[in-house]
């Protein structure tokens, strides 16, 4: 089993709170991870807003990033090309996504031939992704 995870569920692997257990029990069940070229970068976003905000603390912080970069060595990552470029814009037009959820989507979309759980948290990603027929796992749901 594949899973795709968008950064909100990713997130959750390394920063505790609701939907954490349930996402470090979907690691234990896949057999490889996939997520988009832009994850790395809404994670660093992310995990900053995090120490800034002082859910964490900057040793936290540090160790967190050390295992971010870590896991991204195993984890496929759908690069950001024309084909992923083209569908986030079709996307913006049919659902009027922001840029970087709309390209969450297309990756997922590039690489659907794969089969992957698509594994997500956000609210409007979800809301597209059951418009389009997509199986979804929302690590918030019990």
């Amino acid at each position: 089993m594949v899973g795709y995870f968008d950064t909100s569920a990713l997130v959750k692997r390394y920063i505790n709170e609701d939907g954490t257990e349930k996402v470090r029990n979907l690691f234990r069940n896949v057999s490889s991870i996939i997520v988009a070229a832009i994850t790395k970068i809404e994670l660093a976003s992310t995990l900053k807003r995090a120490l800034i905000e002082k859910r964490i603390e900057k040793l936290e912080y540090e160790k967190i990033w050390e295992r971010i970069q870590n896991d991204f060595i195993d984890f496929k990552i759908v690069k950001f090309d024309n084909d992923v470029e083209d569908k986030a814009i079709a996307i913006i037009e049919k659902y009027q996504m922001n840029a970087m959820d709309s390209i969450q989507i297309a990756s997922f979309f590039i690489i659907n031939n794969e089969k992957p759980l698509f594994v997500c948290c956000d609210a409007k990603i979800l809301d597209v992704m059951k418009k389009e027929g997509i199986k979804i796992i929302n690590p918030l749901n019990v």
